[in-house]
């Protein structure tokens, strides 16, 4: 038979035991959801660029139909599509500058816990002030609207060139 003192000081050291175990879960839990943030940081830049690339490319097919045209020259269906390819690199560009806030805010939220993972989102979106990938974007839109495609491509391509120097410094 076990001494009821003896019987107490194992049920102490059980729940140390179990609050360390519990400490340690809490542990591993927290740098998994700081590694799903990054990661869907990375995921969400891949899918900016991707889109961008695809409005790219459809801004480039409108401009060859109105190249050269004056706005009364323009059809309701090339004004339409246009409007459309103004709108959608405006939403772009929206998202872009959603995303450097959010990379800006989660850099100082890990600084202390994830130094790896701060710097690489300090440095991406850094780079993306510094190239001004936002107004990039957004000087795309205003020149789609107006009909200034190839003037717009130029803006674009630059973009999506800035995104995957982003890319890179987060991989």
């Amino acid at each position: 038979q076990t001494d009821p003192k003896q019987g107490r000081q194992k049920l102490k050291e059980a729940g140390e035991e179990q609050e360390e175990a519990i400490e340690a879960l809490e542990q591993i839990l927290q740098r998994m959801e700081r590694w799903s943030n990054f990661s869907d940081v990375v995921r969400k830049t891949r899918s900016l660029l991707d889109r961008q690339e695809e409005v790219t490319r459809d801004t480039g097919e409108v401009g060859k139909a109105t190249m050269g045209k004056e706005a009364g020259e323009l059809s309701s269906k090339e004004k339409a599509g246009l409007s459309e390819s103004a709108r959608r690199q405006e939403r772009l560009a929206e998202e872009a500058d959603r995303l450097v806030s959010r990379m800006k805010e989660m850099s100082q939220a890990t600084k202390e816990r994830d130094p790896a993972s701060s710097e690489a989102l300090k440095t991406a979106s850094q780079s993306a002030a510094s190239k001004k990938v936002v107004q990039k974007m957004q000087q795309a839109a205003e020149r789609i609207a107006a009909n200034k495609a190839a003037q717009a491509s130029g803006d674009q391509r630059e973009a999506e060139r800035h995104l995957r120097d982003m890319l890179d410094k987060l991989e």
